[in-house]
């Protein structure tokens, strides 16, 4: 069955559980499941909706609170795009291509590319240089991108037009409150292939926090909360507190970032509390350790964890931190690059 006829298929049992009796949504939530364990072809999939049909298995889960919020507070096209985008495109259809570019070329593909855009540079990408990494990104199997931007909120602008050219794709931005506005809002709803999640680093919400958060939340957009965790502030994590303050604003979801500043001790506390807090169903929103389980799903693709992370002037980035790399992605094609710095294959 070719993408297309799976992704048509897919939209129609999606569109009967969102508009199915809010009595019957425990039911179709376990169907729709059911759908994905037959529609998954590797490993990775088979072994999500299995997990997945394990959770739902249980009546009292609390991730039916979870759903039900989504179902409630999201606007339908959104549901069917990011969701077709992310797990049928990026994780079943990309995932057999990029093995079938690792197989080609003997080395490994990264399923994500992070587009790091937190500092400025002297000569930024553009627009076009964007996206003409995401045309190439996409001929190799890589469908979900991730950007992280600065304050202002121009700084937003062009990334919408990147996301409306691309409407196969998953992405997710990072952004602080200040830089979104109605109008970026409005266009999150219309694509249906981007979310987003705002910084939220203490227990003391802003104005301008919970101004975005209602924004969001009234033009019925996906969205989330992230916090970039260190030495500093992982008693703050671990013991509750943080997500106490994100279960307030009406998130779908928790992002944690590793800080460049972490100890391996504090990044092991984490590692454990969003695996605990995942294993025993402990709150009703979607708990990501962003690096984490970047690298889960890389080792799952591709045997073993690959990172490819972009800055703003072009320099590439091999691993979390410290591997930059001599290529800068304006002047040389994303598959010369790849070639050159990922990790080789000996048996595929």
């Amino acid at each position: 069955m070719n993408n297309k006829v799976s992704r048509i298929m897919i939209i129609s049992a999606i569109n009967k559980g969102l508009y199915a009796p809010k009595s019957d949504l425990k039911r179709n939530i376990r169907n729709l499941t059911d759908l994905g364990v037959y529609f998954a072809k590797g490993r990775f999939q088979k072994d999500f909706f299995k997990l997945a049909q394990r959770i739902l298995s249980n009546e009292n889960s609390i991730y039916y609170e979870l759903i039900s919020n989504v179902f409630d507070n999201v606007d339908q096209n959104i549901i069917k795009t990011f969701g077709v985008n992310i797990g049928l495109n990026s994780w079943t259809y990309g995932v057999n291509k990029i093995r079938e570019y690792e197989k080609k070329n003997n080395h490994r593909v990264p399923w994500t590319i992070e587009f790091d855009f937190q500092n400025t540079a002297e000569n930024p990408m553009t627009a076009s240089e964007i996206t003409k990494v995401i045309e190439e990104g996409k001929e190799i199997g890589i469908y979900t991108y991730f950007f992280f931007t600065r304050y202002k909120t121009s700084n937003l602008d062009p990334f919408l037009q990147i996301f409306r050219e691309n409407p196969e794709c998953a992405f997710i931005i990072h952004a602080h409150a200040e830089s979104i506005n109605k109008i970026h809002a409005q266009r999150l709803r219309e694509y249906g292939n981007a979310v987003i999640s705002i910084y939220v680093d203490d227990s003391n919400p802003s104005p301008q926090l919970t101004k975005a958060m209602k924004m969001l939340l009234e033009n019925k957009c996906l969205f989330g909360a992230s916090i970039v965790y260190d030495d500093d502030n992982i008693n703050f994590i671990v013991n509750h507190k943080w997500i106490e303050e994100i279960k307030k604003l009406n998130c779908i979801f928790a992002l944690l970032i590793k800080s460049e500043k972490c100890s391996l001790e504090s990044e092991k506390a984490v590692n454990v509390y969003v695996k605990n807090a995942k294993t025993n169903q402990i709150y009703p929103l979607f708990l990501i350790d962003f690096y984490e389980d970047i690298s889960y799903i890389s080792q799952i693709i591709s045997d073993k964890s690959c990172f490819l992370k972009i800055f703003h002037d072009g320099t590439v980035v091999s691993t979390e931190y410290d591997m930059i790399s001599d290529f800068n992605i304006k002047y040389e094609n994303l598959s010369i690059i790849l070639s050159q710095i990922m990790p080789k294959a000996s048996c595929l």
